[in-house]
């Protein structure tokens, strides 16, 4: 289970990347901020994968309990595809904020490094929205 809830969070950051990207080309008056979060999501999900797979031997079979990865995945790509898209990456962080605080709580005794990684994905994730919030 933490296995496919990273994997998800990774995949999740990409195509958080690519929306921010996307938004930077209409958006010429945020395109350096935005390219700039883009940026940021994806160093921070290899970082994430990195430490995952130091201490992956550690997690190997720990159940986790409380996570609809698949259920998250089609909420999030519906906001990542909704029209008005600065109000859906807006959601698309709001929900990985909930979940990145979640996670991390439910690993920090078996990873305490992937637990702080996504403290740190957490904080960044707060001061990208209020940025995202000021663009509407």
């Amino acid at each position: 289970m933490p296995t496919l809830i990273i994997s998800f969070i990774v995949e999740a950051e990409e195509k958080i990347a690519g929306c921010l990207e996307s938004l930077a080309e209409v958006r010429g008056d945020a395109k350096d901020e935005l390219k700039k979060i883009a940026e940021e999501c994806r160093n921070d999900a290899k970082q994430l994968e990195r430490i995952f797979k130091e201490t992956v031997v550690e997690l190997s079979l720990e159940p986790l309990e409380g996570f609809d990865v698949v259920s998250l995945r089609t909420e999030i790509e519906g906001l990542l595809n909704s029209k008005d898209k600065v109000t859906g990456l807006t959601e698309v962080l709001s929900k990985h904020e909930k979940l990145y605080t979640s996670f991390s709580k439910s690993i920090s005794s078996i990873s305490p490094e992937t637990s702080m990684q996504l403290k740190k994905m957490l904080r960044k994730k707060e001061k990208h929205k209020k940025y995202l919030e000021s663009l509407k």
